[in-house]
């Protein structure tokens, strides 16, 4: 390997991933408070992510509005 840094990056963000994976599978196996924040920072990325591939491909059109509950 020339640039272990890179290997070591991946590893760690495939752990988070399956983290975030399993806490949202098996929520009472995993019941750690460092598992159910990594599981809602990534639950808000992926969200993010599919909200912006929507307005790109055009999907979405319209402005943000507040729902009032």
């Amino acid at each position: 390997m020339e640039h272990p840094i890179f290997m070591a990056a991946l590893c760690t963000q495939i752990a988070v991933y399956s983290a975030a994976i399993l806490t949202l599978s098996f929520p009472h196996i995993f019941d750690y408070k460092v598992f159910k924040l990594l599981s809602y920072i990534v639950s808000g990325h992926y969200a993010n992510f599919i909200g912006g591939l929507r307005y790109l491909i055009g999907l979405e059109s319209g402005r943000w509005t507040r729902i009032n509950h």
